[in-house]
């Protein structure tokens, strides 16, 4: 009934555009005449009313215009509709197989213990409780700068807590159904989820940018839009560039040789320093 007492609205018809006619559009595969006129005059509606704001405030002007027009008028947007044909966006595939997408389903169990927390995280709740204004890096520089000997009461919690958790865990049981956090930590990389991506021409592209940018210090946010912008305005022959860019770097991470040894080597500077010293204690 209430429906039926709203289909005259004109508010109400502008609301349900997007929702009913497109989704009918989407079945049809046609816009409504309405819809092509709504389309073709809502930006003008926008820029002669800038003080209105929302579906709510320039529907009404749409819809009087709209019932001003005459038969033939409507009949040539309705015309134009059949034309007009609605595609409406298609999923993208999911990058996962169905096992994969059967683990990202997995939700931890809510009864599980918490797990166990760590010296620092005793030491910012302690910082934080009866402070009205709270700063995490002043906190952290405060943690550096204890010694080894001051940073020990909120050791000997951080020691009891994963006591408590070892007990706690060894006498739990997940329900039926559900998994530790843990456990699907360890499904979640046996299955491949969650792996570094592939970088792409314009991840190789934005990455640049964002070098440039610390340089420049300009802010990210800024930097993200104009980026975004510019690369649409590239040409194939540029974006081919930055796709070389991308192969280069993931091709570097792959073959990525393994770590050298922290050993000091003597250098010959060094070498030279010790002989002058042997030299100078012999004189003595």
């Amino acid at each position: 009934d209430n429906c039926k007492r709203l289909s005259g609205d004109p508010v109400f018809a502008m609301l349900r555009l997007t929702a009913t006619t497109l989704g009918q559009a989407a079945k049809s595969r046609a816009l409504t005449g309405y819809a092509v006129f709504v389309k073709e005059n809502s930006a003008a509606v926008r820029a002669e009313n800038p003080s209105i704001k929302g579906v709510g405030g320039f529907a009404p002007i749409l819809a009087a215009q709209w019932k001003a027009l005459s038969d033939e008028q409507q009949a040539q947007y309705k015309a134009k509709g059949q034309t007009m044909m609605y595609t409406p966006k298609q999923k993208k595939p999911s990058p996962y197989n169905e096992q994969q997408q059967a683990v990202m389903k997995l939700k931890p169990d809510s009864k599980a213990p918490k797990g166990a927390r760590s010296a620092y995280n005793f030491f910012t709740s302690d910082a934080k409780n009866g402070t009205e204004k709270f700063n995490l890096k002043d906190v952290a520089a405060r943690w550096r700068a204890l010694s080894d000997e001051a940073k020990k009461p909120w050791q000997a919690k951080a020691a009891a807590d994963k006591e408590r958790y070892k007990k706690e865990l060894a006498a739990y049981t997940p329900a039926e159904g559900t998994y530790s956090k843990a456990k699907i930590k360890e499904l979640r990389a046996e299955f491949g989820i969650g792996e570094k991506k592939v970088q792409g021409s314009a991840g190789a592209y934005f990455a640049f940018r964002r070098q440039y940018a610390t340089k420049q210090n300009k802010k990210p946010t800024e930097v993200q839009l104009q980026a975004s912008k510019a690369w649409k305005d590239l040409g194939a022959t540029e974006k081919a560039v930055y796709a070389g860019m991308a192969v280069a770097f993931q091709n570097k991470e792959t073959t990525k040789p393994a770590k050298k040894s922290t050993a000091k080597k003597t250098t010959k500077k060094s070498a030279a320093k010790k002989t002058a010293a042997k030299k100078q204690e012999q004189s003595q």
